[in-house]
């Protein structure tokens, strides 16, 4: 049984990490079509979390051909991680700057560091696991 619980585990860890390959495989997709520029703190949007709200940053930033853009991060905290004011590196695409982000590690790797990381867990947790059930079934049979 423990065998079986350890091989459901590293099916899901291997299924995680592949997710996570993906979503850095993204993030680097969407960095190498993109530019940068400083942007500003606006304002903060607010989206329910577990434990309270969590205050999303509302950036505006302006393109080299002078064109002005404004975009919520899909990152949020509490307490805020920016002050209205403050300004940022941005990300945006050079095809459409609608698609932005506050250029940090937090905004653009925290996702799929976290997805990489668990689907880790999952795997050593899988392979430990299954490692216990045959032993526990070599000694039986002794």
């Amino acid at each position: 049984m423990l065998i079986f619980i350890g091989l459901l585990f590293i099916l899901i860890g291997i299924a995680i990490v592949i997710s996570a390959i993906f979503a850095i495989l993204k993030v680097r997709r969407q960095l190498a079509g993109s530019a940068k520029a400083t942007g500003k703190v606006v304002d903060f949007g607010k989206i329910q979390g577990k434990s309270g709200y969590l205050y999303c940053p509302q950036v505006v930033f302006q393109t080299p051909n002078g064109q002005t853009f404004k975009f919520q991060s899909e990152v949020g905290s509490q307490p805020p991680a920016f002050n209205v004011g403050q300004q940022v590196e941005v990300v945006y695409q050079t095809a459409n700057p609608n698609q932005a982000e506050i250029d940090s590690m937090m905004s653009l790797w925290f996702q799929p560091g976290c997805m990489l990381l668990m689907g880790l867990l999952f795997l050593v947790l899988g392979f430990v696991l299954s490692g216990f059930g045959i032993l526990i079934q070599i000694k039986s049979q002794q």
